[in-house]
């Protein structure tokens, strides 16, 4: 099989789509490891707000190292994308946890596990915050 690769990652499959473009489950060959890529096209960022934006997104990023926010790894850049390398967070997100967990035991997540979200999400929060 053959994947697509950029910089140093191989792109293995699509995990997921949304408006800014696509991420792709990524392999750092240098380490090696799993790493989520998300790419998203050169086009739309060619006007001056969204690459202001965009510009402003990456230092943020870069800015920002806390283990209950998705770190940026690296990035790269083709004729027609942008690359941003970021953690791999492997079982999804909140809501895809809370809709495996119901399907799964048939009852809603239970108040403990819903603590230890919101405490994470908070510190998270508070760390950006401190940060501005």
């Amino acid at each position: 099989m053959s994947y697509k690769k950029v910089g140093n990652y191989l792109l293995i499959k699509s995990i997921g789509k949304g408006a800014a473009g696509e991420v792709f489950l990524g392999l750092d060959t240098k380490k090696p490891s799993l790493v989520a890529v998300k790419a998203i096209s050169a086009a739309s960022v060619e006007d001056i707000k969204s690459k202001q934006i965009f510009k402003q997104s990456i230092h943020i990023l870069n800015s920002l190292s806390h283990k209950n926010i998705i770190n940026l790894i690296g990035q790269e850049k083709t004729k027609n994308n942008y690359y941003l390398v970021l953690d791999y967070a492997n079982g999804g997100d909140v809501y895809n946890y809370l809709v495996q967990y119901r399907k799964k035991h048939n009852a809603p997540l239970p108040e403990e596990h819903v603590q230890k979200i919101v405490i994470q999400i908070a510190d998270g929060l508070e760390y950006m915050h401190k940060k501005n």
